[in-house]
């Protein structure tokens, strides 16, 4: 599995392409971290994570992936990010 930080930038900000892309995020079990940006563990590479991405977003959007293998330092997570955090990297 990698971790991945997905940030996206939606041309229009309609609340059904929002939702479109979200709800695809956390399908992938992602977590909002805070406003526009997913964190995500996956198999795979920042590539083909994009990849997919790419069919719930339209012409003109703008999306990029990371992949990292440290935890992630936050301040003021959304409700739950601290835990998705504290659950995948409490060993490292």
């Amino acid at each position: 599995m990698a971790y991945f930080a997905v940030s996206y930038e939606l041309k229009h900000q309609s609340e059904l392409a929002r939702r479109r892309f979200c709800d695809e995020a956390e399908r992938l079990g992602g977590i909002e971290v805070v406003d526009k940006l997913y964190l995500i563990e996956l198999d795979g590479i920042a590539e083909e994570v994009l990849d997919h991405l790419r069919k719930f977003i339209a012409d003109g959007d703008r999306v990029v992936v990371i992949g990292f293998g440290n935890p992630p330092a936050v301040i003021g997570a959304l409700a739950g990010a601290d835990n998705w955090v504290a659950e995948r990297f409490r060993a490292i």
